[in-house]
C-alpha cells in the first residue's frame, strides 16, 4: 500500500479481493478511508467485499453509510440490494434497485435486477 497513490492501492487492493486475499484487501480499504474519507468508491468496495464474506448485515450498512453522504452512488444501492435480498429481505432489495434503477434507467441489468426482485414478491 503506497499513500502517495491512492489509485494504485485501490487497484491493488480489488486485485488482493479477486484473489480471495480478503484481509488484505480490506486492510487497504480501510487505510484508503480513513486517508481519503470522501473516496465513496473505497468504501462501496470494503462493502462489497463484506457481502462476500457472508457478512450482508454489515455490507448494507456500510452501504448506507455511503448513501447518507452521496445518494446518487449507484454502487452503494446496488450493494445494499444485494444484501438486502442476501438477508431475505425482497422487499427491502426491491426499494433499492428501483432507486438505483430511477438513477440509471438505460440500464437493463438493474432493469432486469427489478423485475426479478418483484417476482419473488408475487
Amino acid at each position: 500500500y503506497d499513500p502517495a497513490s491512492p489509485p494504485l492501492a485501490f487497484d491493488l487492493a480489488q486485485a488482493l479481493e479477486e484473489s480471495g486475499k480478503f484481509d488484505e484487501a480490506e486492510a487497504i480499504y480501510a487505510r484508503l478511508i480513513v486517508a481519503l474519507p470522501g473516496l465513496h468508491g473505497a468504501r462501496v468496495s470494503q462493502a462489497r467485499l463484506r457481502l462476500r464474506q457472508g457478512r450482508a448485515a454489515d455490507a448494507e450498512k456500510m452501504a448506507l453509510e455511503v448513501l447518507k453522504e452521496a445518494p446518487s452512488t449507484s454502487g452503494a444501492l446496488y450493494i445494499a440490494a444485494l444484501a438486502a435480498k442476501a438477508q431475505r429481505e425482497p422487499r427491502r432489495a426491491l426499494g433499492y434497485a428501483r432507486a438505483l434503477l430511477a438513477l440509471q434507467p438505460k440500464q437493463p441489468a438493474y432493469r432486469n435486477f427489478v423485475e426479478e426482485l418483484s417476482k419473488e414478491l408475487k
